[in-house]
């Protein structure tokens, strides 16, 4: 299904009062070339799409604005994989997936969904403001040359997302604004390992987990972060007061890359169970910030600067400062 033409909007509508079911694979392609090109899958809250096989959706092209709609306001089901790029060049390209909170989408297979491109802004909503359930691996990449780049899982307050699989997430490139979230207002349920690299050296270049206040995340396995780029902004856990727990047994590392990012914050971050944690970033500058977490195992934390508030350490505890100036504490931590 190919969205191509001129003129002011040029939109097509897959399942716009009704259902449809499609017993093979599909394509998805948003090529038009005119000031708005869009696709509409599930347009209305009246309409279920249902893919029995694999899906691709891309936005491409040179100019205007585009932009798909995986679930605008109904229901949709992918039974296979769901590939999703977002790769125009043009002003804006946004692909949306459950965009509506009257939306539900459920994708059976593995998901991998790319925000490439140029241009001015280029953003993926993966649970924009509806529920998703992600049944297989899912595999995210925000790396373009866009001025601005972004991607969500997770984004709205009734979006909650739940992945079966093992996640994977790359946030890389330059410009003005790289960034991610992994639950902005929404809750994300991990069911596999997690793994984050961000070597984004645009001024903002941030992944954020569990955000917002209203986001609750778990994670039943294993945590990596990765950063090899020391002009990096960094990873934020619960930056604006959102919460997260991961499962007893489970760890929270850096990966074989190390991390030299600027910042490394965990905050309502809590550890079920005594499973020893280690983190221990490389960077020369990086500032790791532990507030108002409970760490049920013994630690060894240590960074170049180090702070702490307002934490429980049930272990023994290791903190270790190794950079130059003076950090101070603010105290209301429980050894």
């Amino acid at each position: 299904i190919t969205n191509s033409g001129s003129g002011t909007t040029v939109n097509t509508y897959v399942g716009d009062d009704g259902d449809i079911t499609f017993s093979s694979s599909i394509s998805l392609i948003n090529s038009a070339s005119g000031t708005t090109g869009q696709i509409f899958l599930a347009n209305t809250a009246n309409s279920l799409v249902t893919v029995a096989g694999n899906t691709i959706a891309a936005n491409s092209g040179a100019s205007g604005t585009k932009r798909i709609y995986l679930g605008n306001a109904g229901d949709a089901t992918f039974s296979g994989d769901l590939t999703i790029t977002n790769s125009a060049n043009g002003i804006t390209a946004q692909t949306l997936l459950a965009d509506d909170a009257t939306s539900t989408v459920s994708i059976v297979g593995n998901t991998i969904a790319t925000n490439s491109g140029a241009g001015t802004t280029k953003r993926i909503y993966l649970g924009n403001a509806g529920p998703a359930t992600f049944g297989g691996n899912v595999t995210l990449s925000n790396s373009n040359s866009a001025t601005t780049g972004e991607l969500y899982l997770g984004n709205g307050v009734a979006s909650i997302i739940s992945v079966t699989g093992n996640t994977l997430l790359t946030n890389d490139g330059v410009g003005t604004t790289r960034r991610s979230w992994l639950g902005n207002g929404g809750d994300v349920s991990f069911g596999g390992t997690l793994s984050i690299t961000n070597n984004s050296e645009a001024t903002n270049s941030e992944v954020y987990l569990q955000d917002d206040a209203t986001s609750v995340n778990t994670y039943a396995g294993d945590i990596t972060l990765e950063s090899t780029s020391a002009n990096c902004d960094g990873v934020y856990f619960g930056n604006s007061t959102g919460s997260g727990t991961l499962a007893a047994t489970r760890t929270i590392s850096i990966g074989g890359g190390g991390f030299l990012a600027d910042f490394l914050t965990l905050r309502n971050f809590t550890q079920v169970g005594a499973t020893a944690q280690t983190l221990q970033p490389t960077g020369p500058t990086t500032y790791m910030t532990i507030y108002d977490c409970n760490w049920g195992g013994d630690i060894s934390f240590s960074s170049a600067q180090i702070l702490t508030r307002g934490t429980t350490y049930s272990g023994t505890a290791s903190l270790t400062k190794t950079g130059a100036t003076d950090n101070n504490s603010p105290g209301g931590n429980t050894f």
